[in-house]
């Protein structure tokens, strides 16, 4: 094939209208595990727990710290990267699941941090660091070494599904007491700022979550000139905004992804 023949001679549609990486960001207490444990048993998807939060839920689920300090027992000399490296393999291989649930993205740059740190102190550079974190390193040197791992766990998630859903919170001090999420903006998502740069660039569509008065949690996509920061590379969801999680008459979560993937 020649070089020529490769250039495009007319406009093309566009292959996909569904986010193949979504990011929902928001307050703490929005119910997010609720959200994922709903997804996992109602839209084949699969729920990563990183932070140790889902015994109290029902759900196809991993959670990832449990069932790693499991295989440590039997096996002393894994690491927790090479457990999510077998995870993620395996994941990509069978492409069992249409969603995977990421609860929460703080928690992967959390564990990014640890292994930066152990790779750090393996360099003759850090034979002598005795840090607990890499980042105590003079002028912020060690946050090159944080973007590399965690640039290494996204490259590691990306082939798992079709679809990933990330979720992260924002501090509690950025949520306006009515609710309507106009002071939250991605610079308050409780990730570094390169780490939430390379997040924000990968992701079709970035949600801001809220509750409001009538109980149920929204979704919108439309950035304010208030300094939400939102939006979508898929075009039916530019400027939307509708409810995205409530309880019905018996009390039951009840999810809407329909509204923001066609054809479920």
């Amino acid at each position: 094939m020649k070089i020529t023949d490769l250039i495009p001679k007319e406009s093309v549609e566009a292959s996909t209208d569904n986010p193949k990486h979504l990011l929902l960001y928001g307050g703490f207490k929005l119910g997010k595990s609720s959200i994922a444990s709903h997804i996992s048993q109602h839209y084949n998807g699969l729920w990563l727990d990183y932070e140790d939060a889902s015994d109290c839920h029902p759900g196809r689920k991993i959670n990832v710290l449990a069932r790693y300090r499991e295989m440590k027992k039997e096996t002393p000399k894994i690491t927790l990267i090479d457990f999510l490296e077998q995870l993620f393999a395996q994941l990509s291989e069978s492409q069992e699941f249409d969603f995977i649930v990421h609860d929460k993205l703080d928690n992967l740059e959390q564990f990014a941090e640890v292994w930066a740190t152990r790779y750090y102190k393996s360099l003759p550079m850090g034979k002598n660091f005795d840090g607990s974190t890499v980042l105590q390193l003079d002028k912020g040197a060690g946050y090159m070494y944080l973007r590399e791992k965690f640039k290494a766990i996204w490259r590691m998630i990306m082939p798992a599904t079709k679809h990933h859903i990330f979720l992260c919170s924002i501090k509690d001090k950025y949520i306006d007491k009515g609710g309507s999420g106009a002071n939250a903006s991605t610079d308050d998502i409780q990730l570094t700022g390169k780490i939430r740069e390379i997040v924000c660039g990968t992701c079709d569509a970035i949600g801001f979550m809220y509750r409001q008065k009538d109980g149920k949690n929204y979704v919108t996509f439309k950035t304010n000139d208030q300094g939400t920061f939102c939006g979508s590379r898929i075009k039916r969801l530019e400027g939307k905004k509708f409810p995205f999680s409530w309880l019905n008459s018996e009390g039951q979560l009840e999810v809407d992804l329909c509204q923001i993937y066609n054809n479920l």
